[in-house]
């Protein structure tokens, strides 16, 4: 059969042509189509709101909306400290620099109570008071005196204590009992601290150490020993 016999026969039947036609765009119209049985929806599903989505609202209304309905609590800060914690410390007028970042001001009165890392503290002249500050880590260790880093400042800056006015955790006390003349001996003691005999023979007995501090010591000398080890080998290393 020839091209020219091939359209001849297409006009005389149309109708089939036009139902594959049909059958092949089927799918572009789902209203049209018949679905079997097992393919056809139950009468129980549930009918699909056209508005659901558009009463649902964007992404950002809906978290709006949850916002709004659940309660969100405040973030927890520090609680402010008691006031019978804060330990007023008076302190000489003019700052030095010395080890530690900024400023570092002298303790000139005993306080109430030692001074030591945790503890809140307020630094006073005989004209000015500062805030509350937080003692934080040693930034300086020497024979007689020990200089605290305070946080909570505007700027950067330290608390250098006597000795005998201070607490030092386990490492810094095992530290100073141990290597005491390896420690620098400058700034003297306080004026309030010189006249006590036992700082006449400093360079050769050690006048914070008494017997009492040795048999405290003695159970924790190693592990101390090992963690003074490491950090001077880190600090050898560098």
């Amino acid at each position: 059969m020839n091209y020219i016999e091939r359209k001849a026969r297409q006009k005389k039947r149309p109708d089939k042509y036009l139902r594959r036609a049909t059958d092949q765009t089927n799918w572009l119209h789902p209203d049209r189509r018949t679905l079997s049985a097992h393919l056809a929806p139950s009468p129980n599903m549930p009918k699909v709101d056209p508005e659901h989505h558009r009463r649902r609202g964007s992404r950002r209304e809906r978290q709006a909306t949850l916002a709004s309905e659940i309660h969100i609590p405040l973030p927890l800060f520090h609680p402010s400290p008691d006031a019978r914690d804060i330990i007023q410390a008076t302190v000489l007028a003019r700052p030095r620099y010395g080890r530690g970042r900024g400023l570092t001001w002298t303790v000139n009165e005993a306080p109430e109570e030692p001074l030591q890392k945790g503890r809140y503290v307020i630094l006073r002249t005989e004209t000015e008071a500062t805030g509350i500050g937080r003692i934080s880590v040693v930034t300086d260790l020497r024979r007689h005196w020990v200089t605290f880093a305070i946080a909570g400042a505007t700027l950067p800056c330290n608390i250098r204590v006597p000795i005998p006015w201070a607490v030092l955790d386990n490492l810094e006390s095992y530290t100073h009992r141990t290597y005491y003349f390896n420690l620098p001996p400058d700034p003297r003691p306080h004026e309030a601290l010189r006249h006590d005999p036992k700082f006449d023979k400093e360079d050769h007995v050690n006048p914070y150490y008494t017997e009492d501090t040795e048999d405290e010591a003695g159970a924790e000398c190693e592990e101390m020993e090992e963690r003074v080890a490491r950090i001077t080998n880190y600090w050898g290393q560098a």
